[in-house]
C-alpha cells in the first residue's frame, strides 16, 4: 500500500508517507496488536462520523507516535451511512470498531466507549486531530503528578502556527483560547501548567475519574461545551486541569462539522449549551471562590461489572423502549420496579450508554443497579420472563419476546399509516399482551377511542402515574417567598408560554400582601427556535426582577423547589385553546417533583397535571390567561399554612418510587391469576 493523500474540505491537503502506513508500522511495533497478552494500560477513543479518511489518518499519527505504554484504540461509527462505514470497516488498521447504527451525540458516543475502555487512562482524540511524536507519552506522564485530572496537548494549525494552548474562562462563561494572537509560541510556558479548560479534541483522563463523574453530561447534546463542563467538574473534585507544552498535536478545525447539513442541530448547539454552561458554573465563574463551586455528582456504580456484562447467563426482564430516552421517564421507572423482580435489560434499537442510564437514574431517584441497557436485537438471544413494550405508536409493532407482556403507551397516542394487512396484523398481535399501563385517565380515554377506532382486542388498561423524586426534608422554616415557573422554552408555532405568567405575577406583586415575592422561571431549550424565544423572555423578565435559568441541572432543581412555596406550570397548554388533542406529552413528574418538595402547585386545566393535583385534592387551576393572578394569590394564601403544605406532602406520598412498585407487583399478580381479561381498571394511588 503506497502513500495516502487527501484535502480536508479545502482546507489542508493531508499526505501519509508509505512508511507510516499501517502494515509497515506493524512489522516494526507489536505494541499496537489488539490480540497482545499484555492488558492495555490507555485506552484511545475516536469518534467518526462520515469522515472515514480523517479517521483513518488520525489512527496512523497514534500508530507513528511510538507510545510506550501497552494501549488500544477504539473507534466508535456513530451513525455514519453505509458506504462510508465501509470504507472505514475495510482499512486494515489494528482497531476495535463498534458500530451504532443510530447517530449519537458526541458526548453520548464518548460514553459508550469509554466504559467499555479496558485501559486505566483514557485519550479522547477527536478524528481531524493528529498526535505528533511523544504527545501521547508526555499526557500520560503528566496524569502521574500530584492532583492532575486531565492533561492535553497545544495544539496547531496544519501549517505549523499556534491554534490553542490551553483556554481560560470568563465570567461570562464564554471560552478565550490563547492562540498565536496571544502568544506567538508557547515556548516561554511552563512544561505544565494549570489552565480552566483543554479541548477534547485530544485530552488524556483517569477512566475511574470519567466514570465515577458519569462522563460527558447529557443536557449539552448533542455538541459542544460538554467538555468544558467535565474540566469544571474535575476542578470541584480538588483536581488540576494541565496544558502539556511539549506534547503538540494537530488539529484541523470543524473539519467534520463543515459536512453537516444546514438544519443539522449541531449548528446551532454552541450558542444553547452556553447558556446551559452558565446556569450551571455561573457563580462560581464571576467569583472563583471554591465555595462556589456546585458539588460534584458522582455515580452510584455498585453493580458497575454486572450491568456491562448485561447479566449475561441470567434470567431477565425487558423493557423495550421506541421513544427517546429524554422522553422515557416512565419506562426507566418499569425497568427499576421489574429489577426487584428480575435483573432487566432497558433496549433500545440502538443501545444508551450506562452513563447515560445511571445519570438518569440519580436524577430521577430510581434504583437502577439491576437494570442495564441493551440493544432490541440482543434480546433474541436471552431468556426473557416479563416483556415491557413502551411506545406511543398504536398499533404497536410487536416483538415475540418474554412469557408475560405488557404494553405501555403514555401520552401522545400516534398513528401510522398502515395497509389494511398490516393492520390487521398489528391488531392481532396486540392480544398477546396482559394488559396496557398509561401514565393518565387522558391518556386512557384516547387510548381506548384508538382501540376501538382499529377493532382491537378488549384488554385492560391500568393508569398508574409516573414516580416522582424522592422527597427531601425540607424545614417549612427555610421557604422563601419564591415561586418557580417550570416548563419548556418553547419558541416558534405554539410557544410564547411564559408571558401570561409573567403579567400574573407582574400584577400579583402590585398586590400589598405580595411585596419581597420573586420568581424564577426554569425549562428546557432544545433547539434555535427555544434559544430566540428564551434570550427575548429573559430580557423582559429582566426588567422586572424575574430571573430565567435554562437547562437547569436536578440539583438546581431540586433546590429551587425546596426554596420555593409556590410551583406554576408553563408546560402543556395553549390559553386560547386547551384541546386534549393538542396537549403535549407532559406525565405531570415534573409539577410531582415540585408537590414532594413543599410547592403548591399552580397548573392549566383540563391537562394530565391538573388531574395528578386533583388526585391529591389540590386544585389552583386556570383557563384563560386572566386567572393566573387569582391562582397565584390563592396559592401563596394556603401556602403561609404549614399543616396544609405538609397534608399535601403526606398524600404525594402515593407517587413515590416504592408506591409505583407495589403497584407494579399488584399487576403482575392479578394479571398472572386472572385468565380471561379483566375490565379496565386503575390502579390505587
Amino acid at each position: 500500500m503506497g502513500e495516502l493523500s487527501f484535502v480536508t474540505e479545502g482546507k489542508a491537503e493531508i499526505v501519509i508517507p508509505a512508511e507510516h502506513m499501517p502494515a509497515a508500522i506493524g512489522a516494526t511495533s507489536a505494541n499496537i496488536s489488539l490480540g497482545s497478552a499484555a492488558e492495555p494500560e490507555l485506552s484511545v477513543i475516536i469518534i467518526n462520523y462520515n469522515r472515514w479518511e480523517l479517521t483513518t489518518a488520525c489512527i496512523i499519527s497514534i500508530l507513528s507516535s511510538n507510545v510506550k505504554q501497552p494501549y488500544d484504540i477504539i473507534i466508535v461509527d456513530n451513525g455514519s451511512n453505509v458506504a462510508k462505514f465501509a470504507e472505514l470497516a475495510s482499512a486494515e488498521l489494528p482497531v476495535e470498531i463498534r458500530r451504532l447504527d443510530e447517530r449519537r451525540s458526541f458526548g453520548e458516543a464518548n460514553n459508550f466507549a469509554a466504559e467499555r475502555a479496558r485501559g486505566s487512562r483514557l485519550l479522547l482524540l477527536n478524528n481531524d486531530a493528529f498526535v505528533q511524536p511523544d504527545c501521547i507519552n508526555q499526557l500520560y506522564d503528566a496524569l502521574d503528578i500530584l492532583d492532575v485530572g486531565a492533561a492535553g496537548p497545544v495544539f496547531e494549525e496544519p501549517d505549523g502556527r499556534l491554534q490553542e494552548a490551553g483556554t481560560s474562562l470568563g465570567a461570562d462563561g464564554n471560552v478565550t483560547i490563547r492562540d498565536y494572537s496571544h502568544l506567538a509560541t508557547p515556548r516561554d510556558l511552563p512544561a505544565v501548567c494549570n489552565v480552566d479548560h483543554i479541548s477534547a479534541a485530544c485530552l488524556m483522563v483517569r477512566k475511574d475519574d470519567f466514570i465515577r463523574l458519569g462522563g460527558f453530561d447529557l443536557a449539552y447534546e448533542p455538541a459542544y461545551h460538554e467538555d468544558v463542563d467535565l474540566c469544571c467538574r474535575l476542578h470541584a473534585t480538588g483536581q488540576n486541569v494541565v496544558l502539556v507544552r511539549g506534547a503538540r498535536a494537530v488539529h484541523i478545525r470543524n473539519a467534520t462539522r463543515e459536512t453537516l447539513a444546514s438544519s443539522d442541530p449541531v449548528l446551532s448547539a454552541p450558542a444553547r449549551n452556553l447558556k446551559v454552561f452558565r446556569s450551571r458554573w455561573g457563580k462560581w465563574l464571576w467569583t472563583r471562590d471554591a465555595w462556589d463551586l456546585p458539588p460534584a455528582e458522582t455515580l452510584q456504580l455498585s453493580n458497575w461489572e454486572g450491568q456491562l456484562a448485561a447479566f449475561r447467563d441470567e434470567p431477565v426482564n425487558a423493557v423495550f423502549s421506541t421513544e427517546p430516552l429524554a422522553d422515557a421517564h416512565t419506562a426507566l421507572a418499569i425497568s427499576s420496579a421489574l429489577s426487584t423482580v428480575h435483573p432487566t435489560l432497558f433496549s433500545t434499537e440502538t443501545p444508551y450508554s450506562m452513563l447515560r442510564l445511571l445519570r438518569l437514574g440519580r436524577d430521577f431517584s430510581l434504583p437502577l443497579d439491576q437494570v442495564a441497557t441493551a440493544s432490541m436485537g440482543s434480546l433474541g438471544e436471552r431468556h426473557i420472563e416479563i416483556f415491557v413494550q413502551s411506545t406511543c405508536l398504536i398499533p404497536p409493532e410487536t416483538a415475540s419476546y418474554g412469557k408475560r407482556r405488557f404494553l405501555h403507551c403514555p401520552m401522545l397516542i400516534r398513528a401510522e399509516r398502515l395497509t389494511d394487512e398490516e393492520r390487521r396484523v398489528r391488531v392481532e398481535a396486540l392480544s398477546n399482551f396482559e394488559a396496557i399501563i398509561t401514565n393518565s385517565e387522558i391518556s386512557q380515554r384516547k387510548l381506548l377511542a384508538r382501540l376501538n377506532y382499529i377493532g382491537a382486542p378488549h384488554l385492560p388498561i391500568v393508569v398508574m402515574q409516573p414516580p416522582v423524586a424522592a422527597a427531601s426534608l425540607t424545614d417549612p422554616g427555610t421557604k422563601q417567598d419564591l415561586i418557580v415557573s417550570i416548563g419548556q422554552f418553547r419558541g416558534g408555532p405554539g410557544g410564547g408560554t411564559h408571558g401570561p405568567i409573567l403579567r400574573g405575577f407582574q400584577n400579583f406583586q402590585r398586590n400589598a400582601n405580595a411585596r419581597g415575592w420573586e420568581l424564577v422561571c426554569m425549562g428546557e431549550v432544545y433547539n434555535q427556535d427555544d434559544l430566540s424565544y428564551f434570550n427575548q423572555l429573559a430580557l423582559r423578565a429582566a426588567t422586572w426582577g424575574v430571573r430565567c435559568l435554562a437547562m437547569p441541572s436536578e440539583r438546581q432543581r431540586r433546590e429551587l423547589y425546596r426554596r420555593a412555596k409556590v410551583c406554576i406550570s408553563a408546560a402543556g397548554f395553549d390559553l386560547r385553546n386547551n384541546d386534549e388533542n393538542r396537549m403535549r406529552p407532559y406525565s405531570g413528574v415534573a409539577i410531582g417533583n415540585a408537590i414532594v418538595q413543599g410547592c403548591l402547585p399552580v397548573v392549566p386545566a383540563g391537562g394530565i397535571e391538573a388531574e395528578l393535583c386533583e388526585s391529591l385534592g389540590m386544585r389552583f387551576t386556570f383557563h384563560l390567561a386572566e386567572e393566573i393572578e387569582e391562582q397565584i394569590s390563592l396559592a401563596v394564601s394556603l401556602a403561609r399554612c404549614e399543616d396544609a403544605v405538609a397534608d399535601l406532602r403526606r398524600r404525594a406520598a402515593s407517587l413515590s418510587v416504592e408506591a409505583f412498585v407495589k403497584n407494579w407487583q399488584q399487576i403482575l399478580g392479578q394479571q398472572h391469576a386472572s385468565s380471561p381479561p379483566i375490565p379496565a381498571r386503575t390502579a390505587s394511588r
